[in-house]
């Protein structure tokens, strides 16, 4: 699935399926199965793009002139249904000083305010 978004502000209302039978095996177990893939997928392209900001489009970096990269994955935790779910997350690093350069969107997920007002 893929999500072409021109304004981060909102969704284009507009999401591609590109692959439906991935969908209805998922949908053949409940809307709760769907909707946690959906979310968990909308969750990695939201960091994937947090990234990109950093070292550019996957793949197409120019060594030269960058000033940040990608470094893998690591393990995280996100709230999701008002539970704690680990799940990988992409790094970036900066070269001058190699520090590891925060996620703005991995804050909104971590965030435990829903584990609060579960209670």
């Amino acid at each position: 699935m893929k999500v072409y978004q021109e304004n981060k502000e909102s969704v284009n209302g507009s999401i591609q399926i590109i692959n439906s039978t991935i969908l209805y095996e998922k949908a053949r177990h409940g809307l709760m199965e769907l909707s946690i893939s959906l979310g968990l997928e909308v969750m990695r392209m939201m960091l994937e793009e947090d990234v990109e900001q950093y070292a550019g489009p996957k793949g197409k970096h120019n060594k030269n002139e960058r000033i940040d990269y990608r470094r893998g994955t690591e393990k995280t935790t996100v709230v999701m249904g008002a539970k704690k779910v680990r799940v990988d997350r992409p790094r970036a690093r900066a070269v001058a000083g190699s520090s590891e350069l925060p996620l703005e969107t991995l804050h909104l997920f971590q965030t435990e305010d829903p584990l609060n007002l579960a209670k």
